[in-house]
């Protein structure tokens, strides 16, 4: 009898630890997969975008460059569901085209030795509140509605300021210079210029758009 109690007692307690084993397995598990999904949607919300030689381009430097156009489109079309997802699709592209040249003429401008210095964004920022007639610290509040932090700004300024000095070296290097040549003729010059950059420039990189 006393070792049949002891049997049955050993039995209970064997049947107590498989099941709070199970319970811990199961959570185990549960977890796992918790993670492997959040693993997944990381990956998928960070995903490649472009290829630019050697760099990539993400899905997440897409949205935070989409940041501005997003709120114009979703201010513009409140009302229209469907007209906003065509909007964003097709304005995703334009940016992403964007930030892909961007890559490229960065590459250039260090082949190049070009760079842009603080001054010359301080410079932009101040012509630019003048222009709008506003205050510097009323024009970067202006920015942060459109979705730019200060320092985004001051990096889309960089990156404008950029693109102008390699198109301007472009058009000089390409096109006879022309004293009488109207604003209009100059213009032209510098659209040719900017179109045979980068047309030059994605002959000499690997470019790999997969949005």
């Amino acid at each position: 009898m006393h070792a049949e109690a002891e049997r049955i007692h050993f039995g209970g307690m064997l049947r107590r630890w498989l099941a709070a084993a199970a319970i811990a397995l199961t959570a185990w598990l549960a977890a796992e997969s918790a993670e492997a999904q959040t693993q997944k949607k990381v990956k998928v919300l960070d995903r490649i975008v472009a290829v630019v030689d050697r760099d990539c381009i993400t899905r997440r430097e897409l949205d935070r460059a989409m940041a501005p156009h997003r709120a114009r489109i979703m201010a513009e079309l409140s009302k229209d569901a469907a007209a906003r997802e065509r909007a964003v699709a097709s304005v995703s592209k334009d940016v992403l085209t964007m930030l892909v040249e961007r890559r490229l003429f960065a590459k250039e401008a260090e082949r190049a030795r070009v760079q842009v210095f603080d001054k010359e964004i301080e410079d932009a920022l101040a012509a630019l509140a003048a222009q709008n007639k506003l205050s510097r610290a009323e024009l970067l509040k202006q920015a942060a509605q459109w979705g730019y932090s200060e320092a985004a700004y001051r990096d889309e300024l960089a990156a404008q300021i950029l693109e102008a000095k390699l198109i301007n070296i472009e058009a000089g290097r390409r096109f006879p210079k022309d004293e009488t040549a109207t604003d209009q003729a100059k213009e032209a010059r510098r659209v040719e210029a900017r179109r045979l950059l980068v047309d030059e420039l994605r002959q000499q990189y690997y470019v790999e758009v997969r949005l």
